[in-house]
C-alpha cells in the first residue's frame, strides 16, 4: 500500500523488510551461544551474542559460522557439489543524546559454496554493510537522516586440472542516502516525506578471458510524501514519489523518470473487524544486469544476454482485504490484482549455441 512507496516506485509486489534483531529494553546485559545440527547435510550452526544497555548508550553483537556438506536425497544419495560454509557477524549500537539519537548498525557475511551442477566448480561471495542515522526533534517534526555503504565481491571459479581459474570476479559497491520527516497535526494527520538517492558502481577484476556484466555506474535520486488522516473509524492514507536513474556502461547511457502513486482506505467495523481497500501504480527502472549483460552465470546455470532498450515496468494493482479477529482466533481474506505491462523476465533463445 502507500507505506511502500517510502522504499521506492519499483515496490511493484510490496515491501520485504528485515528488522535486526532489539536492543534490550532496559538497563543491564545478556549473553547467549546457540549450537545447532542438520541431518540432512551433517553440517552445524555455531553463533553467539551479546547485548548491553545503560541510561545513554546500548549496543548488541553477534556472529558465527555455518559448516554444510552436500545435501542428502531421500534415497541416501548426495547431491554433488551442494556443500557450504559461512561466517558472519553483525551489530547495532545507539547513542541517547539530549538533542536526539544517533544509532547504526555493521553487518558482514563471507560465504563459499560450490555450484550444482559443475564439478569442481564453486562461488565465493562477501558483503559488508553499514549503515547510521540520527533521529532529531524540531519545530515539532521528527527528522532522520540515514547514510548506508555497501560492498557485494562475488567471485566465480571453474576447476581446470585442479587449479581454479575465477571467471567471474565482481564489486558491486553501493551508497545510499535519505533525509526523512514525519510530522503529526491535531492527532489526527499524519505527514512523512523524504529525498532519498544513491550511487552504485560494479566492476570486474583484472585478468579475467570474459566479463558476466561491464564496468557500470548507476545514479538514483526520489521524492516522496505519505499522508495519513483517519479521526474515527476511517483512516485514509495517500502517497506519491517520483524517481530518476541514470545508468552509464562502456559509450552507451540510459535515463529513466517515473512516478507512483497509491491510496488506501480502512474501515473499522465494531472492535473485532475491519475491511481495507487499496489501488496503486508503481514503476521499475531496469537494473545494470537487465540492460547490460552478456556473458555465462555459472551460478544461475546460464548465459545472460540484456536489452539496451529495455522500458521501465509499470504496474497496476487493486487489493481488498477482510478482517476478523477473535479471542481465539481471527480471519484474513485478501484479495488483489497486479497487472504488470513492459514486464521483464529471462527469454530462452531456441537453437542458438554461445560457447557450446
Amino acid at each position: 500500500g502507500p507505506s511502500a512507496l517510502a522504499y521506492g516506485t519499483d515496490c511493484i509486489g510490496g515491501v520485504l523488510n528485515f528488522i535486526a534483531e532489539n536492543p534490550l529494553n532496559s538497563n543491564g546485559s545478556e549473553k547467549g551461544v546457540n549450537y545447532r545440527w542438520f541431518s540432512n547435510t551433517n553440517g552445524y550452526q555455531a553463533s553467539f551474542i551479546t547485548k548491553s544497555r545503560s541510561d545513554k548508550k546500548y549496543h548488541s553483537y553477534s556472529g558465527g559460522y555455518n559448516n554444510h556438506g552436500n545435501y542428502l536425497r531421500p534415497n541416501g544419495e548426495e547431491v554433488a557439489n551442494s556443500y557450504y560454509e559461512q561466517f558472519f557477524g553483525q551489530g547495532e549500537f545507539g547513542y541517547i543524546l539530549d538533542w536526539g539519537l544517533i544509532d547504526g548498525a555493521y553487518s558482514s557475511a563471507y560465504n563459499n559454496a560450490g555450484i550444482i551442477g559443475q564439478e569442481g566448480a564453486r562461488q565465493q561471495s562477501g558483503d559488508h554493510l553499514i549503515t547510521t542515522n540520527a533521529t532529531l526533534l524540531k519545530w515539532g517534526w521528527k527528522f532522520k537522516p540515514v547514510v548506508t555503504y555497501q560492498l557485494n565481491h562475488r567471485i566465480e571459479y571453474h576447476n581446470e586440472d585442479g587449479v581454479d581459474e575465477a571467471e567471474l570476479d565482481i564489486s558491486l559497491r553501493s551508497m545510499k542516502y535519505e533525509f526523512k520527516g514525519v510530522k503529526t497535526l491535531d492527532n489526527e494527520i499524519n505527514i512523512i516525506t523524504g529525498v532519498q538517492g544513491a550511487t552504485t558502481s560494479a566492476s570486474n577484476g583484472e585478468d579475467l578471458e570474459h566479463t558476466f556484466l561491464p564496468d557500470a555506474d548507476q545514479t538514483d535520486l526520489g521524492a516522496y510524501i505519505i499522508s495519513s488522516y483517519g479521526p474515527k473509524r476511517l483512516k485514509l492514507k495517500a502517497a506519491a514519489r517520483g524517481d530518476m536513474r541514470k545508468v552509464q556502461w562502456g559509450e552507451l547511457e540510459r535515463g529513466f523518470h517515473y512516478g507512483a502513486t497509491s491510496l488506501g482506505l480502512n474501515y473499522r467495523i465494531g472492535l473485532k473487524g475491519e475491511v481495507s481497500a487499496i489501488g496503486s501504480l508503481s514503476n521499475r527502472a531496469p537494473s545494470i544486469a537487465e540492460l547490460s549483460a552478456d556473458g555465462l552465470r555459472h551460478g544461475a546455470y546460464r548465459y545472460e544476454v540484456g536489452d539496451a532498450d529495455l522500458d521501465a515496468e509499470t504496474a497496476m494493482n487493486l487489493e481488498l482485504n477482510l478482517r476478523r479477529t477473535g479471542k481465539s482466533a481471527s480471519v484474513d481474506l485478501n484479495v488483489y490484482r497486479n497487472e504488470v505491462s513492459n514486464f521483464i523476465h529471462y527469454r530462452a533463445e531456441e537453437g542458438l549455441l554461445i560457447d557450446g
